[in-house]
């Protein structure tokens, strides 16, 4: 039994700090890519993505492949994906939904049609395939629909078991402070790193991130004199976000944030 008991404490152990190499290793990633990026580097960028083995990283690597036409090429990394690694019911479904996405664009592509020229057939076939899915390639389509075509369904709250963002209490207006909260990169599109530095603040902050309307989507508690906290974009709906850090019931610092398409 203590044999057994130490083989999974191992195991955990073991899986725990595969985990956290991997993470260390998407954030450095994500790094090269934003580098890229900015130089306009494409098959640079595609390199970068293809070291990750996640299903993000080829939906990554295949969104820039889309980006530059190559709508075959696109279809064919997706199709492969199975034989990286076996995949689960969840995920053969949102690969199923993500190859279905590129036929649709490539079509219109081949037409010599880009994503904002659709017709209303495949504009029926972007509804239909969003329906009620919140994975990488409905949420995409869902954003294509919004920005292009003012087709803009509710953003996903979660359910209505998810507990709702409260907003702090006794907050003030705005006082801006000098550079005590930062966003990179932004604009953005799958991600932005939050950075906060408050000097000799021991207690707890908060990250308030706010829609253009001032409803509450996020609530990131931080702490420290200074730290960074990665916000994941991906389902969020293209626009202009308030993201304000909050300490001893005011507003220390806010910034702007723009979620492109």
């Amino acid at each position: 039994m203590k044999r057994s008991g130490g083989s999974t404490g191992t195991c955990v152990v073991g899986a725990s700090l595969m985990a956290g190499q991997h993470a260390d290793m998407t954030r450095t990633v994500n790094t090269v890519v934003q580098y890229y990026e900015d130089a306009d580097d494409v098959d640079s960028v595609l390199w970068a993505w293809g070291r990750l083995r996640t299903n993000a990283a080829r939906y990554a690597e295949a969104a820039v492949l889309m980006t530059e036409g190559r709508y075959a090429e696109a279809d064919s990394l997706v199709q492969a994906m199975p034989e990286e690694r076996e995949m689960r019911e969840k995920e053969e479904s949102e690969r199923t939904r993500m190859l279905d996405y590129i036929s649709i664009l490539a079509g219109a592509y081949a037409q010599d049609r880009r994503a904002h020229q659709l017709d209303s057939a495949e504009l029926s076939e972007l509804g239909d395939l969003v329906g009620e899915h919140y994975d990488r390639p409905a949420v995409w389509a869902s954003n294509l629909l919004c920005a292009h075509y003012k087709l803009c369904r509710a953003p996903y709250t979660g359910g209505d078991a998810e507990p709702k963002a409260q907003k702090p209490r006794g907050r003030k207006e705005p006082v801006t402070s000098g550079g005590q909260l930062t966003a990179h990169p932004n604009p953005a599109d799958t991600w932005v790193a939050l950075s906060h530095h408050v000097p000799g603040n021991t207690g707890t902050l908060q990250l308030v991130v706010q829609d253009m309307a001032g409803r509450i989507l996020r609530i990131f508690t931080v702490g420290g004199e200074q730290g960074q906290t990665l916000w994941d974009i991906r389902n969020a709906v293209p626009g202009v976000y308030t993201v304000e850090l909050v300490g001893d019931g005011r507003t220390l610092e806010a910034l702007r944030v723009v979620v492109r398409p």
